[in-house]
C-alpha cells in the first residue's frame, strides 16, 4: 500500500485533518490483515458446526454399549463404570486451580500456553462427568459426551506438547547461537537450525556476519502468530550484535511489538542505526504507533517522512 492518499493530504495543503485520515487510513490497514486471518477461522469454525447439523448421525451398533460389568450397587446403573472416570477428577481439579493461581505455578510465560493448560485441565473434568453420564445409560445420544471432552483434551495436550519441543528446540537454537558468537566457536562451519515453525532446517552462517537467518526465523514466527517468540528473538541478535539489524529485521520487530514501550525501543535503535528514514521502517512505525494508540509518536514519525512517495508494507 502506498502512501500517496495520506502525502496528498499532509504534503498539500490538507493539514491535520487530512493527517488525521492517513493515520486513519494506515492504522486499518495495519489490522486488514489480522481481521482477516479471524474472520477466516471463524468461516472455518462456522462451516464444520454446520457440516455437524446437516450430515445424517451414524449409528452404531447395539453391541457398543454391552459392557462386562453391568452390575448396580447402591440404585446406581453400571456402578463401576461410572465410577471409573471420576478419577480424571483428581488431576483435573487441581490442575484448574493452579491454573486459576497464575501461570507462575508452573513457570509458563507465555499466555497462550498458560490458557492451553487450563483448557487440557478442564477437559479433564468435563471428560470425568460426559463420562459418568454416558456411563448411567450407555446409548448412541449419549456417547458424544463420553468422547468429546476426551478428544478435547487429548487434541489440547498433543499441542502443548508440540509447544513444549518448539521451545525447547528455540532454547537450543539460542544457546548454540551464544556459543557459535564467542571468539572461540568462530571458526566452525556452517551451521544447521531448524525454525520454530516447523519448516524445513535454516542453515547459516556464525550470526554476526549476516542478519539474514535471523530474518527468516523472524518471519517464521510471525507467520505462526507468535510475536513473543519473535521479539524474544530479536532481543538476542541485538544483544549479540547491536549494528547487525536492517531495515528488514526492524519492520518485523515492529510487528511483533505488543506495547508501546516496546515500539519506542525499536524506534530507538533504528534511530541509532540511523534506519529510521527507510520506507519499510518509517511504514512500520507508524502502523505500529497507530495500532498501538500512539497518536503523537505516529504524527512525528508521519511528519519525518520525506515528501516522496513512501511504501508501507
Amino acid at each position: 500500500m502506498h502512501l500517496a492518499a495520506a502525502d496528498h493530504h499532509h504534503r498539500g495543503g490538507g493539514g491535520r485533518p487530512g493527517l488525521g485520515l492517513g493515520l486513519g487510513h494506515l492504522a486499518s490497514a495495519a489490522l486488514r490483515r489480522e481481521h482477516r486471518r479471524r474472520a477466516l477461522a471463524g468461516g472455518a469454525v462456522l462451516a464444520s458446526a454446520l457440516l455437524l447439523v446437516a450430515t445424517p448421525r451414524l449409528r452404531h451398533s447395539p453391541a457398543l454399549h454391552l459392557f462386562a460389568d453391568m452390575r448396580n450397587l447402591l440404585g446406581v446403573p453400571n456402578t463401576l463404570n461410572v465410577l471409573t472416570a471420576y478419577p480424571l477428577l483428581l488431576a483435573g481439579v487441581p490442575g484448574l486451580v493452579l491454573c486459576l493461581c497464575g501461570s507462575g505455578c508452573f513457570g509458563i510465560s507465555l499466555r497462550w500456553e498458560a490458557l492451553g493448560w487450563f483448557l487440557f485441565y478442564a477437559g479433564n473434568v468435563a471428560a470425568a462427568f460426559g463420562s459418568a453420564y454416558y456411563h448411567l445409560k450407555p446409548d448412541d445420544d449419549r456417547l458424544i459426551w463420553d468422547r468429546l471432552p476426551a478428544f478435547t483434551f487429548l487434541q489440547d495436550l498433543k499441542a502443548l506438547l508440540t509447544e513444549s519441543g518448539t521451545h525447547s528446540q528455540m532454547r537450543r537454537l539460542l544457546r548454540s547461537r551464544a556459543a557459535a558468537s564467542r571468539p572461540s566457536h568462530r571458526r566452525h562451519p556452517r551451521l544447521i537450525s531448524t525454525a520454530a515453525a516447523g519448516d524445513q532446517p535454516i542453515p547459516h552462517n556464525p550470526p554476526t556476519t549476516s542478519a539474514v537467518p535471523w530474518n527468516r526465523l523472524l518471519r517464521a514466527h510471525l507467520g505462526r502468530s507468535r510475536g513473543d517468540l519473535a521479539l524474544a528473538l530479536y532481543r538476542h541478535v541485538r544483544a549479540l550484535a547491536p549494528a547487525m539489524p536492517n531495515s528488514y529485521t526492524l519492520p518485523l520487530a515492529l510487528r511483533a511489538a505488543d506495547s508501546p514501550r516496546v515500539a519506542s525501543a525499536v524506534h530507538a535503535h533504528a534511530l541509532h542505526l540511523g534506519l529510521h528514514g527507510q520506507p519499510d521502517v518509517a511504514g512500520q512505525l507508524l502502523a505500529a504507533y497507530s495500532r498501538l494508540g500512539r497518536t503523537a509518536e505516529a504524527r512525528h514519525v508521519f511528519d519525518a517522512m520525506p515528501s516522496g512517495r513512501t511504501t508501507f508494507s
